[in-house]
């Protein structure tokens, strides 16, 4: 289980309106021993209150930052889920803001430290039937009553106000101009110029730099955006509850809803599956169901003959992984630089694909993303392959030319930063720098809206947003040798 995501299910029974009983829940003993945990205090609801507690530890061995809530005003979210089921009581930051609604005037998140081996005990009591009050986009869900309760808390495993430090430290050093309005950029700010917004609401918010400056106990945070990442969230889960629920959005109705009526996106089905005394073949195909052209991951490499796949026995030790996928840490290097070459598939286009390989299959790998495991027969076989729903190319071009808009210093090496600050925070600096100096990735870029291909290198940590399409066949027994 990842130690900063707890998800605890705490079956409490069927509760009736009135419920005088409180249902408490409690992580398991190696749950508690590391990282940062949370268990529920108090859970009772009846006809007129829910009431619910909680407590979180630090249990490791520095000081983390959890979210007390949005400011003015001590804001915690609560809505239903868009599966019309979960109520959703929330205090986190790092979220997009409902659309057409400003709140980067108004809102502030709240972060208190934690030390080491402290707790925090908190609770919120709010009236039944309840109200949605929500501060950042989701769809709605709406019903009558809700059957769960999740219970999200945002943190920073982390030293928040000294990563902030940090950000504008690099920012001065690589030159941004914090002067660029952020009209125009915005688009692609907060996935690749986090560090440049954040240093420049450091700049000129005095109320936000003095916060961080402090030394205190408690961090206040203007809303800029998604662009503060490594926000982790705490869960926790109540479920077979029964907890009346009002909202006129969207209206009870039998009608589909939105999600449902939606376009299928880019879809993969298998369309073959053979496996022998000596060989697998796996065919299938691609299809481009949106209204806008998607770039398909057609290979790992710039140089060796598409297609060039990765195979291997996943964490499991049952999961044989056939995948191209190149948004991945890479496990090697060479010159020619290795690169992922992607391949244009226009709206209503289809892409059809296979992959042969003889038996017992033997693994190859070019990333580190997996632990190698090792079985004599995989049992289920998955299929993924990357893709980007968007314009690859042009998002590339535009990162470009963002980074010269701000005046990006090329000539500051990065190897002197904590690379930890420089991929969350300038990806899109980076990724200019290696358009300008990496061979043949520009002329690649700048020809693929007219020759439908371009490969990219690998960006040494800087995630730009693939996606990716999956089968998994079950039931299967394909012999694997791995030495």
């Amino acid at each position: 289980m990842n130690r900063y995501v707890l998800f605890i299910a705490l079956t409490v029974g069927i509760l009736p309106l009135i419920c005088p009983k409180a249902a408490f829940g409690e992580a398991s003993a190696n749950e508690q021993n590391s990282g940062v945990s949370m268990t529920i205090t108090k859970f009772q609801v009846n006809d007129q209150t829910l009431e619910l507690g909680w407590k979180i530890i630090n249990n490791s061995d520095h000081d983390v930052w959890i979210c007390d809530g949005l400011h003015p005003g001590d804001i915690t979210e609560i809505f239903l889920d868009p599966d019309a089921e979960t109520l959703v009581i929330r205090r986190r930051f790092d979220l997009p803001m409902i659309y057409g609604v400003d709140t980067s005037k108004v809102l502030q998140g709240s972060y208190i430290r934690l030390r080491s081996g402290h707790e925090k005990v908190d609770s919120i009591s709010l009236d039944v039937p309840i109200e949605p009050h929500r501060s950042f986009g989701q769809s709605l869900g709406n019903a009558e009553n809700a059957v769960r309760v999740a219970l999200e808390i945002g943190f920073y495993d982390e030293d928040l106000p000294g990563m902030i430090l940090q950000i504008v430290e690099v920012a001065e050093k690589i030159n941004c101009d914090l002067g660029v309005s952020s009209l125009g950029i915005q688009k692609i700010s907060d996935r690749f110029f986090g560090g440049w917004a954040v240093a420049k609401i450091f700049k000129y918010n005095d109320f936000f730099r003095e916060s961080v400056t402090s030394g205190g106990d408690e961090v206040r945070i203007p809303y800029m955006g998604q662009v503060l990442h490594g926000e982790q969230v705490l869960r926790l889960v109540i479920n077979d509850v029964l907890i009346p629920y009002r909202s006129n959005y969207p209206p009870l109705t039998d009608e589909p809803t939105q999600s449902e009526t939606e376009p299928a996106g880019v879809t993969m089905a298998l369309t073959d599956f053979d496996v022998n005394d000596t060989n697998l073949e796996l065919s299938w195909k691609i299809i481009n169901n949106t209204d806008h052209d998607v770039w398909i991951c057609e290979s790992m490499s710039r140089d060796y003959p598409p297609p060039l796949f990765e195979q291997f026995l996943d964490e499991d030790a049952k999961t044989l992984v056939i995948r191209k996928l190149f948004d991945l840490p890479m496990s090697w290097y060479e010159y020619p630089p290795i690169g992922g070459r992607y391949v244009r598939l226009r709206p209503s286009e289809e892409k059809a694909e296979s992959v042969f390989a003889a038996l017992p299959v033997r693994p190859y790998r070019m990333t580190v993303a997996n632990k190698v495991t090792n079985a004599e027969y995989a049992e289920r076989l998955a299929l993924e392959i990357g893709y980007y729903d968007e314009d690859l190319p042009a998002l590339i071009l535009e990162i470009v030319e963002k980074s010269e808009h701000l005046n990006i210093d090329f000539s500051v090496g990065y190897h002197g930063f904590s690379k930890g600050v420089r991929d969350r925070f300038f990806g899109g600096p980076i990724v200019a720098l290696l358009f300008k100096g990496m061979l043949d990735f520009e002329p690649s870029v700048r020809s693929a809206d007219a020759d439908g291909e371009m490969w990219m290198p690998d960006l040494d940590g800087i995630r730009m947003g693939e996606k990716i399409l999956r089968i998994e066949i079950e039931g299967v027994s394909i012999p694997y040798k791995n030495n």
